[in-house]
């Protein structure tokens, strides 16, 4: 009998005539077989635009490649290290300008800064006129009044704001910027002037033509001479505001400003190791007069990255995210329907900015500087006809070049474009807009309470209000007492005044009535001495509009108030309509604030937060995803 072997081997377990498919070679066919498998895979996966095939997008400082679908943010940190071992959000504000400076300092750290909002505020100024309520605007397409009084920001009421589609985006990040800068004034020590205004949130506007006064705050106005001159003289008077996407773009995975800044940071690098071509993305239709030719001028050339988007595909072919646009050496700009806003994220990146010649302007846009020692960008006509030239010149000269991309990054990336400069130039704004323009209504603010009368300060406005009234009662009891003693010429020893006046006209024997003295604030009382005082406070726990402010609150008060504030608002309701003050306040996730749309016709305080993370999309799925697990294993247990 054979001896069996201990070891089972690929040729003691193999059949006897079988040795063409050892085990062995079967191993082998396989491993060829993958490394087949992975080279075409590598080729159906490869970026279908030509540019992407040659050039490396990612950013230089990246060790893990994150995946593409996420957006990079403080969320996605264990996918990446970060240069000097900072933080990213170390690295979000370390820009030198702490957002709680004052109104001194933000004076001297941004100088260059107000431009346009010296020129507005010239233009009423020259014509003597001091801005009216009827002066405000409200845009039908678009608009929110807002009132700020004691440092707090209030929205008095919206027309197509906060719930519709495309202007909700709008709305809440400029809410969300105003409230910030105004809590910036608080940490700076500024007191704000009370104030009331507009903004406009539509990509541009034509104002009424029945009045050369009517006003409102905008994203842009025309400034070039011989384009749409009505257009120009309208924007002579807009206040312009900083851009909504200065604060987030949350619907379009951008997300916060600061994080697009800093993820265009990990680009920095010299240009020579940039992708040397200009790059472009976006819409034709947007604004065909520039961006036709510019897709021509560039087609086929092999120094340019310029692609058409068509945001109704499927595969997104040719996109790039905001911050890969920094990986070349040179970023173009054209205007959209408009302005565009994208200007303020390719500043972010230390490549060369080309922008043609400009219709529209924004609130920063003088800093553009064209030529000179401090050139910060590259100037093309607005047909693009000297583009080639311009990249071919700059080509040449490395030293000029590099000379651009320092300035353009230390004006705004570095210094204009910050979260200080953006806070202190709405607070400019604010406190110059107040000077020419009316004072606001506004009652003193009432302590936001439940309503039940036992906080301290609800205490306090009720004993503060009874020494008030308890003082008028006594001042009209003494003059009653002095009216009745000065007719009589004489008083009895209690006190009591008795009074006997008899006239001889008609008839000898008719007394004539005791004079008479109106009290002021109180009805008559019972006795002579009217020592009855006014019914006593209130406290309502029923939310409580204020006429023409509509202060939605609990708060206590008395009778007598009550009725005289609706006389007076029966008579203001009939020139003011539909006004409210709704406080704005942090405390909602950016969530609940996207998805959860609020009605301004019942809620008394509008949340914000103040920090907007690019991941809240995938943040909401795992909340979704736990809120269901949770639903099952309830299910389960019973």
């Amino acid at each position: 009998m054979d001896k069996i072997p201990n070891v089972l081997t690929a040729e003691t377990m193999e059949p006897t005539g079988t040795k063409l498919f050892s085990w062995k070679r079967l191993s082998y066919l396989l491993s060829v077989l993958v490394v087949a498998q992975c080279f075409l895979l590598y080729r159906s996966i490869a970026r279908s635009d030509s540019s992407a095939e040659t050039w490396d997008t990612s950013a230089p400082v990246q060790t893990t490649q994150a995946e593409s679908n996420t957006a990079l943010s403080p969320a996605t940190l264990p996918h990446f290290e970060w240069k000097d071992e900072k933080s990213p959000a170390e690295q979000h504000f370390d820009d030198g300008y702490p957002d709680a400076l004052s109104a001194e300092q933000c004076d001297i750290a941004f100088p260059d800064l107000y431009y346009e909002i010296d020129r507005a505020t010239k233009y009423f100024r020259d014509r003597k006129h001091k801005i009216t309520p009827e002066d405000t605007w409200d845009n039908p397409l678009g608009s929110i009044r807002f009132l700020i009084h004691r440092n707090e920001l209030r929205i008095i009421n919206s027309t197509k704001a906060y719930s519709q589609m495309g202007g909700a985006e709008r709305a809440h990040a400029l809410t969300n910027m105003i409230h910030r800068a105004v809590e910036s004034a608080t940490a700076g020590g500024e007191m704000l002037p009370t104030v009331e205004f507009t903004v406009s949130l539509p990509d541009f506007l034509d104002l009424p033509a029945d009045s050369d006064t009517t006003t409102t705050w905008a994203w842009t106005r025309v400034k070039k001479e011989n384009t749409d001159e009505n257009r120009r003289k309208f924007g002579e008077r807009l206040f312009l505001m900083p851009n909504f996407d200065m604060y987030s773009l949350g619907d379009r995975k951008v997300g916060a400003y600061h994080d697009a800044r800093f993820r265009a940071s990990q680009y920095d690098s010299p240009l020579e190791d940039k992708i040397p071509q200009a790059v472009w993305r976006g819409s034709r239709w947007v604004n065909p007069e520039i961006r036709d030719g510019l897709l021509n001028i560039t087609r086929n050339a092999t120094w340019a990255a310029v692609e058409q988007i068509d945001w109704m595909s499927l595969t997104h072919e040719h996109q790039l995210t905001v911050d890969q646009f920094c990986a070349y050496r040179y970023a173009i700009h054209t205007e959209g329907i408009s302005y565009s806003g994208r200007l303020s994220f390719l500043l972010n990146c230390d490549s060369l900015p080309i922008v043609h010649d400009l219709v529209w302007t924004t609130h920063y846009y003088h800093l553009l500087v064209p030529s000179g020692p401090k050139q910060n960008y590259i100037p093309a006509k607005r047909d693009w006809s000297d583009l080639e030239e311009k990249v071919q010149y700059y080509i040449d000269h490395p030293d000029e070049a590099d000379l651009i991309r320092k300035n353009s990054i230390n004006t705004f990336r570095g210094k204009y474009l910050t979260r200080a400069a953006t806070s202190c130039y709405f607070r400019k704004l604010i406190r110059e807009y107040a000077k020419i323009s009316f004072t606001p209504e506004v009652h003193d603010k009432w302590p936001v309470r439940e309503g039940d009368g036992s906080s301290v300060e609800e205490k306090a406005v009720a004993q503060k209000l009874k020494e008030e009234t308890d003082a008028k009662m006594k001042a009209n009891a003494d003059a009653m007492k002095a009216a009745l003693a000065a007719a009589a010429g004489n008083a009895t020893a209690n006190g009591t005044v008795t009074v006997t006046v008899t006239v001889t006209a008609g008839s000898e024997e008719t007394p004539a009535p005791a004079p008479t003295v109106t009290l002021i604030g109180a009805p008559a009382g019972p006795n002579t001495d009217h020592e009855e005082s006014l019914p006593v406070m209130n406290i309502s726990p029923k939310i409580i509009n204020d006429g023409v402010h509509h202060r939605m609150r609990r708060v206590p008060r008395s009778e007598y108030v009550r009725q005289e504030e609706e006389k007076r608002d029966g008579i203001i309701s009939a020139t003011k309509h539909n006004r409210k003050e709704i406080l704005v306040r942090r405390g909602l996730s950016y969530e609940e604030l996207m998805y959860g749309p609020r009605d301004f016709e019942h809620v008394s305080e509008f949340y914000v937060e103040d920090v907007i993370f690019t991941d809240w999309q995938e943040r909401k799925k795992e909340k979704a995803k736990e809120e269901g697990e949770k639903k099952k294993e309830g299910k389960g247990e019973d």
